[in-house]
């Protein structure tokens, strides 16, 4: 039998400490998705590290990933091995929830709503925030005080137009302060509901009468700090960017309240992804676009 030598690999570089494994895993595990599932799969010291970067943003983007979700909500420690030390469940770590994709059952939202306490940051269409309205409503409500009386401000982005959204006293209304529109479609009473908005953003494929009657009805609202005009740079031709950054430069003369950002339409996932996670919000990159139009 011919002899077998093991031959010991010494590496040249000094262990790492601890603390800085820790500190490379835990940045790895904040700048994606991806990166953290991975990162709770190499062991359970690991996952100690990744979990929290894993729940603190969720994007439910079809049927599948919403039935896993909701089942892991009523049940975290079928899910979590046995000999995984986590002291609270994970649930209170979700901030940021996206929801798109589930059209067969409106009231899905109302669970995941219910079980996060922490939500800063929801992405849904306007039959999903229906029934969270009507589900928080007074009188009609299914939520419970505990998720009605919720204080954390909210930022929220429609991924259909907002034509539907009903007129109810939800307490919901007083959260929101930040809404993202992915669509022109708009009625601004709906908007007036929002009675501490602060923040809107629109986009425009040009300065259409209608668009800029949008944008000007929003500024009547005395909450607002900032109006954001959203240029969707692969379908607006360079005439109407050279026109709606006209209308920006001449609105601030007299409201400085107005901004312009350039985004990409089929980017609109991954640019709220990458905020979540601590890539620079729409808001600044609009100050930013905005003071370089002179």
């Amino acid at each position: 039998m011919p002899r077998i030598d093991i031959v010991e690999v010494v590496s040249p570089f000094p262990p790492l400490p601890l603390e800085l494994v820790r500190h490379i895993l835990g940045f790895a595990a904040a700048a994606s998705r991806h990166a953290s599932r991975n990162i709770c799969l190499v062991a359970p010291w690991a996952r100690d590290i990744a979990l929290p970067y894993l729940f603190h943003t969720v994007v439910l983007n079809d049927k599948e990933s919403y039935i896993k979700f909701r089942k892991y909500l009523h049940s975290p420690e079928s899910y979590i091995p046995s000999n995984f030390d986590f002291k609270f469940s994970p649930t209170v770590l979700v901030r940021n929830l996206w929801v798109e994709g589930i059209r067969y059952d409106p009231r899905c939202i109302f669970p995941i709503y219910q079980s996060c306490d922490n939500l800063t940051h929801l992405a849904l269409s306007v039959d999903l925030f229906n029934w969270l309205l009507n589900l928080s409503t007074p009188g009609l409500s299914e939520i419970s005080d505990r998720a009605s009386s919720r204080s954390p401000d909210l930022q929220v982005t429609f991924l259909s137009s907002m034509l539907g959204v009903i007129d109810t006293p939800s307490p919901i209304y007083k959260r929101v302060t930040h809404i993202c529109l992915t669509s022109a479609s708009v009625v601004e009473r709906h908007i007036s509901s929002f009675t501490r908005l602060s923040h809107i953003s629109m986009p425009c494929r040009g300065m259409s009468h209608r668009n800029q009657a949008h944008l000007r009805r929003f500024l009547g609202l005395k909450t607002l700090k900032m109006v954001v005009v959203v240029v969707l740079e692969d379908v607006v031709r360079t005439e109407d960017r050279e026109d709606l950054k006209g209308w920006v430069r001449g609105v601030r003369q007299t409201d400085s309240r107005v901004y312009m950002v350039e985004r990409h339409s089929s980017r609109i996932r991954e640019d709220w992804e990458n905020e979540m996670r601590g890539g620079d919000s729409m808001w600044d990159m609009a100050v930013r676009y905005t003071a370089e139009l002179g």
